[in-house]
């Protein structure tokens, strides 16, 4: 699945894939667990790249409404600027998909 991150798409910078399986991780801390009270730590989600097995965490909140992937982004292979209208990249043909 896609998702956005503080309103950009997240894309793995190891292999350039999109696709993600979504998790959540408790941020625990060594006084809060010696004590018991682990519950009140915060959370991260992290993202496991369904292309290379690379893992990312972040504490941002996670979008997956398809609007929010509609942003001019920068093409990862040549560094050109890819229209929000179109999923690849005119100078060298690198794509999302």
């Amino acid at each position: 699945m896609n998702y956005s991150i503080a309103g950009k798409r997240l894309t793995c910078p190891h292999c350039g894939g999109v696709d993600f399986q979504k998790g959540e991780v408790q941020l625990n801390t060594a006084g809060m667990t010696f004590f018991g009270f682990d519950w009140p730590n915060q959370s991260a989600n992290t993202f496991l790249c369904d292309g290379c097995g690379r893992i990312e965490w972040f504490a941002a909140k996670v979008t997956t409404k398809q609007e929010d992937f509609n942003i001019e982004t920068e093409c990862l292979a040549c560094g050109e600027i890819i229209p929000k209208d179109q999923d690849f990249c005119s100078k060298c043909g690198w794509t999302y998909k």
